[in-house]
């Protein structure tokens, strides 16, 4: 009962939202499933293809990111042939025009409108990094084991189903997404200023944006074709009864006796536990990091 006690203040205080057996929901939301997306969704068994007998399997995230590779080489040719296309040397305006003035506006505006387009994009993009890159992510947040993955049965392939050899995956395919966002970010600013006229401004705009949206169409297409089961309502959930001891951040036997070095999670968490600020937790734990933080 205490621990459920303390479930339920920390949902009162913000910080997660119980739910069935003991688990909370992670404050981090997908957004929209794209191929890059489904990499990091992967690595923590949550992506399956469809078998006959109405049966299922997971995929490993180094499959997934083998999808990714050929939307990326597109998205990545097509802003560089555009980049090879410009002329650097080529003014922004016809001294000559009259209209050069309100063209110029016009290409400012779209500019802006480019940027704030993408806006989501690439912070979304920022969220994942961060999510992965997190070290406490890989310890508290839900994730099929590698008994789920390959069975008891296949015990000497578990180690390609544990935390150092799933993450590496995710954060390629989270790197390339940033990638791609960031080059569209900045090659549209050159496209858009180079538009002869209102008309091309305002298409250049809107077709490079498209570029970006070209990872989710092609995960569209691969859920059609190889029937992968779409996941799109998948959530994150962490385990703070099954992972923590309760009122510290000291991990569990359990917890203890099957992670991969253990002994390198504690020194993280004492290295981000700042007594100093009032923080008796590591502000790496879901519900522990900044908000929290000014709440208090």
């Amino acid at each position: 009962m205490a621990q459920y006690a303390e479930l339920r203040a920390e949902a009162a205080h913000g910080v997660a939202t119980p739910s069935e057996g003991g688990r909370v929901k992670a404050d981090f939301e997908i957004g929209e499933p794209s191929v890059y997306a489904s990499v990091m969704v992967g690595a923590f068994g949550g992506v399956s293809i469809k078998l006959s007998g109405g049966q299922s399997a997971k995929l490993h995230p180094a499959l997934l990111l083998l999808l990714c590779v050929p939307v990326f080489i597109a998205q990545v040719s097509i802003l560089l042939y555009l980049r090879l296309d410009l002329d650097f040397k080529k003014p922004l305006f016809d001294p000559t025009d009259t209209g050069r003035d309100e063209l110029l506006r016009l290409k400012l505006l779209m500019v802006v409108i480019t940027y704030l387009m993408n806006f989501q994009n690439l912070m979304k993009s920022m969220h994942h990094l961060v999510f992965i890159t997190n070290p406490i992510t890989w310890v508290e947040v839900k994730r099929a084991t590698p008994q789920d993955w390959a069975g008891e049965e296949h015990r000497a392939l578990h180690w390609l189903f544990r935390a150092p050899t799933l993450a590496p995956w995710a954060f390629l395919a989270v790197g390339m997404n940033i990638l791609v966002n960031y080059m569209v970010c900045t090659d549209s600013v050159s496209v858009i200023l180079s538009s002869p006229d209102a008309q091309n401004a305002i298409f250049n705009s809107l077709a490079i944006t498209f570029i970006v949206d070209l990872g989710a169409h092609w995960w569209k297409f691969l859920e059609y074709i190889f029937h992968i089961q779409s996941f799109e309502d998948f959530e994150f959930f962490v385990d703070p009864k099954g992972v923590w001891e309760m009122g510290s951040d000291n991990l569990t036997q359990q917890n203890r006796d099957i992670m991969e070095l253990p002994w390198i999670t504690a020194l993280i968490v004492k290295a981000t536990t700042w007594r100093c600020l009032g923080l008796h937790h590591t502000f790496l734990r879901n519900g522990y990091g900044a908000r929290r933080l000014c709440q208090a």
